[in-house]
């Protein structure tokens, strides 16, 4: 049974995933290699991206999109069913044991997935991709490689060590340190057993149209709501004005706002 809380945890996920659109292009680009009929799986998949953009785009290939949230696949699949994509698939699963048959997918994507891995160790997510990949079997990621690089945290963490007494905010950093530094998605694929393995940076802006927006994003949904939800009328107050000087430079002709980000995309087989 979907809760409202499931329903704004969904709302909120799919906001984010228009935030990330612009990776879809180069994260996506590889697959244009493979054949008709072959078999990708989006690992970490959220509301439907980037399975829904490779659905579009390849009507061709057979793409199962993966996530432990049945309220996030429910919107994927509506999404998907209005689009009339009838060659993708949503299904509940860990990527930490994918319910793939050893050797059975072509490919593999994930948009930020990896940090959703939970608490196994990192190399056991990609220990699951290369046992269920064919022989020459393609991978692509993204992943945030520091919390300051992704917008949402940059922002918002921030904010709250501003108003909230010094340690009631977790080191959410840490969340990172399996690819914070360039070279450390590549060696953790290396020890999977990937071999022609290319890395590289990927920026862009996320446009929000207005404070209030990313206001509500940030303080009204996410991971990190409780903490803003737990910040009595004062904090509140402080912490929306911390924010909008945080953001004002941001800000653009036309009162919308221009956010960076950075990622690091990596490839290999």
């Amino acid at each position: 049974m979907t809760t409202t809380d499931d329903r704004a945890a969904a709302a909120a996920h799919a906001l984010f995933q228009s935030y990330l659109i612009a990776i879809n292009e180069p994260l996506l680009a590889p697959f244009d290699a493979l054949p008709a009929g072959a078999q990708v799986a989006d690992l970490g998949c959220g509301t439907g991206e980037p399975a829904l953009s490779l659905a579009r785009s390849r009507p061709d290939l057979r793409i199962t999109g993966i996530d432990i949230a049945p309220a996030l696949l429910e919107t994927a699949r509506a999404q998907a069913d209005l689009a009339g994509l009838a060659n993708l698939d949503f299904r509940t699963m860990s990527m930490e044991k994918l319910d793939f048959d050893d050797d059975s997918v072509d490919g593999l994507v994930s948009r930020m997935g990896l940090l959703m891995a939970g608490t196994a160790p990192f190399g056991t997510t990609l220990a699951e991709a290369a046992r269920v990949l064919r022989p020459g079997g393609l991978v692509s990621l993204a992943t945030w490689t520091d919390a300051a690089s992704n917008p949402y945290t940059g922002i918002a963490i921030p904010v709250l060590r501003h108003v909230l007494p010094q340690g009631a905010v977790p080191d959410f950093e840490a969340r990172f340190a399996g690819t914070a530094r360039e070279g450390a998605l590549e060696e953790h694929l290396a020890s999977a057993g990937f071999t022609q393995i290319e890395g590289t940076w990927f920026s862009w802006e996320t446009e929000c149209p207005d404070f209030e927006t990313w206001w509500q994003f940030e303080a009204g949904a996410g991971g990190l709501k409780p903490f803003f939800d737990n910040l009595d009328d004062q904090q509140r107050d402080t912490a929306r004005q911390t924010m909008a000087d945080s953001i004002s430079k941001y800000r653009t002709a036309t009162g919308s706002y221009q956010l960076p980000a950075t990622c690091r995309i990596v490839t290999a087989r």
